[in-house]
């Protein structure tokens, strides 16, 4: 379980730094498997995963194909599919994972994020009803907000993007980029700052 996500993560690491990726890869990694959230814009993926990393991930595939009420495995592998870059099979893997996600704001938002990501950007009825259970949970979930803003904007609900985004503001160190990013989003959806 765990041994085979830090694994993962090693393998991962190690390649960033041998094709000196470093700062953004390492962030999109660390944001994808450990469920930092303060990262708005939309992060990298790797152009390549190295094929040891490959195997681990199959090799857990494999294991949950013959335990599929392992519903941490599932978390986990949806996880590794995510920082890979294969949001189809993330999606399947969250949808398995089950209950484990159901109270936990930031892998519903996670998921929400790869629901989106598979319909080419697009928020639908599925990923919209992710976010608002991953609010429920924590309305402080600093990706459900940028995503729900998001969301709204996508609608041309620029209202509720709007205040989606104020209340996001208000939990980022102000000089930040994100901050900084966020202002402009604010700004450009006719909001004030």
């Amino acid at each position: 379980g765990a041994a085979v996500l830090s694994l993962v993560v090693l393998a991962l690491l190690r390649r960033t730094m041998r094709v000196a990726l470093a700062v953004p890869v390492v962030a999109a990694l660390l944001y994808a498997v450990l469920g930092n959230s303060a990262a708005l814009s939309d992060h990298p993926q790797m152009a390549a995963v190295d094929p040891e990393v490959e195997k681990m991930v199959a090799t857990l595939a494999a294991k949950l194909e013959k335990n599929p009420g392992d519903q941490k495995g599932w978390l986990m592998l949806a996880r590794s599919y995510k920082v890979m870059g294969r949001p189809v099979e993330a999606e399947r893997a969250y949808e398995k994972a089950g209950d484990i996600i159901e109270n936990d704001a930031q892998e519903l938002a996670n998921y929400a994020d790869v629901v989106a990501t598979n319909t080419n950007g697009k928020f639908t009825d599925k990923s919209i009803r992710i976010l608002e259970k991953a609010l429920r949970i924590d309305p402080k979930n600093t990706m459900a907000l940028w995503l729900t803003g998001n969301a709204a904007f996508e609608a041309g609900d620029t209202k509720t993007a709007v205040a989606s985004w104020q209340k996001l503001l208000a939990l980022l160190p102000p000089d930040s980029d994100d901050a900084r990013e966020l202002r402009g989003a604010i700004v450009q959806a006719g909001g004030t700052v």
